[in-house]
C-alpha cells in the first residue's frame, strides 16, 4: 500500500514538473498564461498537501513530535 502511494506521488510530481515547464515555456514566448498559471498553483498546492499527508502516514506518531522532546532522536 505504501509503495502504491509513493508511486502515485512520484507520478503527480512528474506531472507538476512538466506542467511547470510548459507554463514557463509559454511565458518565455509571451503567450498568455492566465489559466495555466492558476492551474499550476492549484496542482502544486494540492500536491504539497498530499506530500505532507504521506509523510505523516509514513512517520506515524513520530511525525508529530516536537524538536527537543525526549522521544526525538
Amino acid at each position: 500500500m505504501m509503495r502504491n502511494e509513493m508511486a502515485e506521488l512520484a507520478i503527480e510530481i512528474d506531472v507538476a514538473y512538466m506542467f511547470f515547464w510548459q507554463t514557463a515555456w509559454m511565458i518565455d514566448r509571451g503567450l498568455p498564461t492566465n489559466v495555466e498559471a492558476s492551474l499550476l498553483k492549484l496542482v502544486v498546492t494540492e500536491l504539497s498537501q498530499k506530500l505532507a499527508s504521506a509523510a505523516m502516514s509514513i512517520l506515524g506518531p513520530y511525525g508529530e513530535l516536537e524538536k527537543g522532546t525526549k522521544w526525538t532522536p
